[in-house]
């Protein structure tokens, strides 16, 4: 069987065949995945060689966190339409997530030279590489991506991504400065410009940018929020916080977002409102650390240093445990006592420096921070 879009595909099965699969993939969007299960479920006891049902039923199965059995069926549907990139795409997610790196990455490859135009492949292959610690792979594959397709914004996006992570800041700005020419309406090469200014500390140049990106899609959280960062670098606190309280209020779960307009707000001499917000944010524990150490901050700026040390000793307390905590933490949280201006800033300089090691390490070995990262999220979560 040659392959054919999704569409065509649907067309074949007949038409009461192909409704209840547009009803599967409506579930599936909706992320209902038992509705899903049950509706291909259905359609393959009617007609057990239909591809598209294979693969909606294994993206149901993949939701659930079953990957073994979503590879069964991906698989399945590419015995029966061998030419049918979606299927090696999907395959190659099943593959990476059970944790057979090669063989996924040789489903993506193929999926890629089936069709170079599935933008979810291309960001997965090249995001796989990097994963394998394979930058310059990931960076060539992208290159090679790039000439055949000269106009696509996205591979560019990507290859500038690439080179960010590997420290390469001239050649990602290039890169992003090319998309943003070729594509001066998408508001993501400049959102994604501006943040390689960020990293330059070029405050100026990521304002204009991520205003321009808002003027595009001002439906954007996280853009609002890297706008605040600007705002902030250049001394604008006023401006800071009304872009951070519109990032907050498109997405409160940027919660980064109103604890750095509770940080700008304190500069502008509204501590008592800014405490406020953020022992709201602390009641409803959600990121706790960063919060009691925001609140900690602006208790030492007002000299009430007994409360600084108490919400930075909390913050500390409640910071997840990836690993031992820290001599330099355990020897402060054994101090009772003593001068406690002293303390507290003792505590901001430490809890500081675990910062900038955090953002030194995620920009130094990209891959080993996101699998800490990813592995919090999981114990967290399961």
């Amino acid at each position: 069987m040659n392959g054919m879009d999704t569409g065509t595909r649907l067309g074949a099965q007949g038409n009461a065949t192909a409704a209840r699969i547009q009803q599967g993939l409506d579930a599936l969007r909706q992320g209902n995945s038992a509705d899903a299960i049950n509706l291909f479920t259905d359609v393959l006891e009617q007609n057990p060689n239909s591809a598209v049902a294979h693969i909606g039923l294994g993206r149901a199965f993949a939701k659930d966190g079953d990957h073994r059995k979503a590879l069964e069926h991906f698989q399945e549907a590419l015995n029966i339409d061998p030419d049918y990139a979606p299927a090696l795409l999907y395959s190659g997610e099943a593959r990476d997530k059970l944790g057979d790196v090669d063989r996924a990455i040789a489903d993506y490859e193929n999926a890629m030279q089936m069709d170079p135009s599935i933008g979810r492949g291309q960001f997965k292959l090249s995001r796989l590489l990097e994963k394998q610690n394979r930058p310059d792979d990931a960076a060539k594959y992208l290159k090679e991506a790039i000439q055949r397709a000269p106009h696509d914004v996205s591979l560019r996006v990507l290859l500038a991504g690439v080179y960010e992570r590997n420290g390469d800041k001239i050649d990602a700005e290039m890169e992003l400065q090319r998309a943003v020419e070729l594509r001066p309406d998408a508001w993501i090469a400049h959102y994604q410009l501006a943040r390689a200014k960020l990293h330059s500390k070029d405050y100026a140049a990521a304002k204009a940018s991520l205003q321009k990106a808002i003027e595009i899609d001002p439906g954007k959280p996280v853009v609002h929020f890297t706008l605040g960062t600007a705002l902030a670098g250049l001394g604008n606190d006023t401006e800071a916080v009304e872009a951070f309280e519109e990032a907050y209020r498109l997405n409160p779960r940027i919660i980064r977002a109103a604890v750095d307009a509770a940080i700008c707000k304190s500069r502008l001499g509204r501590a008592d409102e800014a405490l406020k917000e953020l022992h709201e944010l602390a009641q409803q524990r959600r990121q706790v650390p960063v919060v009691q150490k925001a609140i900690g901050d602006i208790y030492l700026s007002q000299k009430r240093y007994r409360d600084a040390v108490d919400y930075y000793r909390a913050a500390v307390l409640n910071a997840p445990q990836d690993e031992p905590r820290p001599a330099e933490f355990e020897e402060l949280l054994a101090v009772e006592g003593g001068d406690l201006a002293e303390l507290a800033k003792r505590f901001q300089e430490t809890l500081g420096a675990l910062g900038e090691r955090l953002h030194e390490e995620a920009r130094e070995n990209p891959a080993n921070f996101r699998e800490r990262m990813t592995a919090r999220r999981e114990r967290l979560t399961g």
